[in-house]
């Protein structure tokens, strides 16, 4: 069988402060009363009621206000029964033995008071302390817990960086391998495409009357895939000859290097009527000569090779000081280029046109893009439809 408790406050309990209160304040009132009666003799009559007073301060020290007070009164009632005149009774004979009573009681009160004070202000300064400790205790594992956190931190970003660089490694190593793999694939194919255009030909000279018009016009069709197998197999090999070569910059001459490109490019200059005009000199920069030789002539065979039909090709060459570096630009009278197709266009085999229109590869802009990365340099390009375009190329400055 369960029984049931109910804790209510008892009245022991209850009042058990008080009554050791009131024992404190007795016994203290008893000590000072042996005290004041064993030194009666010796006490001055103007100090009657100092043991009373003093007791009161001691208790009031040690158990606080209420219970100094509550001595206080005890021992200056006892005081005043049994050791001011008329004795045995609770008054005074004259105002002197008065003027004791409330000099005491003003002092014991003024004393308690103090006292009190004191009291609170060393409980403000313990529960400060204790706040402080408590508070270094928090930081110190705040501290901790930080650092624990910042240490595993650093442990999860170096994984993270021996993963990325891992990767990395992994990753460049693919590109690497498809680099080389596309370069000997391209390099193993020239010898096929040229037969095939080759052999075409032949065709074309011994056999063109038994082949008929039909047969004609297929090996006329074999041998311009050829030559555009050709072309393509060409550009790729140039394009991952920047990645098989080294690329040292050093101060160069543009003005020399773009009187290169143009020598290399004379017949197709000649062959399209075009007019280039370049504003010289042109300010040395920092490249590689072999990669500033790409560059030059995939965009001056560009911009002589992109115009609308019936056309005449004019470009003109400048160079001038943007921020940091020297932007040269080669500007065209030609179809010009879209704005949603402007980034496209510097990617490999990305052909606006069919090749019928314009031939090529689709690889000129993408090889000007990856030599000027080599180089550390950009391109870009501004045009509008049917309005021409103006592609730039910026190289560091030389020391000079």
């Amino acid at each position: 069988m369960k029984t049931v408790e109910f804790n209510t406050p008892s009245g022991g309990h209850q009042y058990a402060p008080l009554v050791r209160n009131g024992v404190v304040s007795l016994a203290a009132v008893f000590l000072a009363f042996v005290a004041r009666y064993c030194l009666n003799p010796a006490l001055d009559e103007d100090l009657p009621l100092t043991p009373f007073v003093i007791a009161a301060l001691v208790v009031s020290w040690h158990r606080g206000a209420f219970t100094g007070s509550l001595t206080l009164i005890l021992g200056l009632v006892v005081g005043d029964y049994f050791f001011l005149g008329p004795k045995g009774s609770l008054g005074f004979s004259n105002r002197s033995e008065l003027m004791q009573f409330i000099r005491a009681t003003l002092l014991g009160g003024v004393g308690i008071m103090l006292i009190a004070t004191m009291r609170r202000g060393r409980r403000r300064a313990e529960l400060l302390a204790q706040e402080l400790a408590r508070e270094v205790v928090r930081r110190r594992q705040s501290e901790a817990a930080l650092l624990e956190a910042q240490h595993a931190l650093g442990r999860h970003a170096a994984e993270l960086e021996a993963r990325v660089e891992e990767r990395t490694a992994a990753l460049s190593g693919t590109v690497t391998s498809l680099r080389e793999l596309l370069h000997h694939i391209a390099h193993n194919l020239r010898g096929p495409a040229r037969a095939l255009q080759a052999y075409s030909s032949f065709l074309l000279e011994e056999c063109g009357p038994q082949l008929g018009s039909t047969g004609r016009d297929y090996a006329s069709r074999i041998a311009a895939a050829a030559r555009r197998l050709e072309t393509l197999i060409a550009a790729v090999l140039d394009f991952g000859r920047l990645d098989h070569t080294a690329v040292c910059l050093t101060d160069t001459s543009l003005e020399e290097a773009m009187q290169k490109a143009l020598a290399r490019l004379a017949d197709q200059i000649k062959a399209s009527n075009a007019e280039v005009r370049v504003a010289s000199p042109l300010p040395p920069v920092r490249a590689d000569p072999e990669a500033l030789g790409q560059v030059l002539r995939q965009l001056l065979g560009n911009a002589i090779k992109f115009v609308a039909a019936g056309t005449q090709p004019r470009v003109q060459v400048w160079a001038e000081p943007h921020d940091s570096v020297i932007r040269l630009w080669v500007e065209d009278n030609g179809i010009g280029v879209e704005s949603r197709y402007q980034e496209r266009i510097f990617r490999a085999f990305e052909r606006l046109h069919p090749p019928q229109a314009y031939e090529g590869a689709g690889m000129g802009l993408a090889i000007v893009q990856h030599a000027m990365q080599r180089m550390k340099g950009k391109a870009g390009v501004v045009s509008v439809p049917e309005g021409g375009s103006r592609f730039w190329v910026e190289f560091a400055r030389t020391a000079g």
